[in-house]
């Protein structure tokens, strides 16, 4: 596994501002949108390839299955950045937090960012420090990132 890993949820970081403007075509089969914002897109590359890191969807779209994430990120220019999906979904009662708090302890995770627009599902979570409450990822965004990813936590399995 690599050594950091970037929770990733796709409307709002990746497609900001989803809920007024509609971005690229449908793909095969299913209805979200599938357009990435490129300045989102580009700057997520550079701390990627910086820290050597993984992404792991936190997302609605997460419920579409894992053949739909891989087609999505590959359309995306993302795909060789893509590990895994949490288990929250929308068919499910985990909130997001939660969903990361568990993939976190299940898989010894160290370091990571998480990039939401949504804080409503980290209020009981521990990886509620972690959180880039983001609409479109920045440039400084970034810069908040890096600065998760280089720290090792003092976290372990066992006291999460």
């Amino acid at each position: 596994m690599s050594n950091s890993t970037v929770f990733l949820d796709l409307d709002g970081p990746v497609i900001p501002d989803y809920r007024t403007r509609r971005y690229g075509r449908l793909l095969d089969n299913y209805t979200h949108w599938t357009r990435f914002n490129s300045n989102s897109v580009d700057n997520l590359m550079f701390l990627l390839d910086k820290y050597q890191a993984k992404i792991v969807t936190n997302s609605t779209h997460n419920s579409l299955g894992i053949d739909y994430l891989v087609e999505l990120f590959n359309a995306n220019g993302l795909g060789k950045y893509l590990l895994d999906n949490t288990q929250f979904s929308i068919d499910n009662l985990l909130t997001r937090g939660l969903a990361v708090d568990k993939y976190v302890k299940d898989n010894n995770i160290q370091k990571y960012a998480i990039f939401d627009d949504d804080l409503a599902g980290y209020d009981r979570s521990n990886s509620r420090e972690n959180l880039i409450h983001t609409n479109g990822i920045s440039s400084e965004d970034i810069f908040l990132a890096s600065k998760l990813l280089k720290k090792q936590s003092l976290k372990t399995k066992e006291n999460l």
